[in-house]
């Protein structure tokens, strides 16, 4: 079982991850058993791969992104999170996340709500 606060210190890790565009880093908190699921896309992400150019995605439709938490649950006893983030960005190229729009360069504002299990993320010590 994972601890509340190690819970915490994952999720921080892969959120400042993608605040700061570092892919690497984000696809490496990610399980090998990994399910994505976003209401824009027909079928779940389960690799690590897809994970990837789902990100990427995001990063080459709102370059300057900039995530932040607005809240978060945290269920030790089920080993999940839950939360609500905001971003920001500008839309300067297209978003090839479930249908492709092209960018207008006009400044992008939306939140998004997530949940993860522990089974989804690697366990950090």
């Amino acid at each position: 079982m994972i601890d509340r606060e190690a819970l915490k210190r994952l999720d921080d890790a892969r959120l400042d991850a993608w605040d700061i565009h570092r892919l690497d880093a984000f696809v490496g908190l990610l399980a090998d058993d990994l399910v994505l699921r976003d209401t824009t896309i027909g079928a779940p992400v389960t690799t690590k791969e897809g994970a990837r150019e789902y990100v990427r995605a995001w990063l080459d439709a709102l370059p300057d992104m900039r995530v932040r938490r607005t809240s978060r649950v945290v269920d030790e006893d089920d080993g999940a999170v839950a939360g609500e983030v905001e971003f920001t960005g500008t839309h300067s190229g297209p978003m090839v996340v479930g249908s492709n729009i092209g960018g207008g360069g006009r400044r992008a504002y939306g939140t998004r709500a997530a949940g993860r299990r522990r089974s989804a993320l690697v366990a950090a010590g």
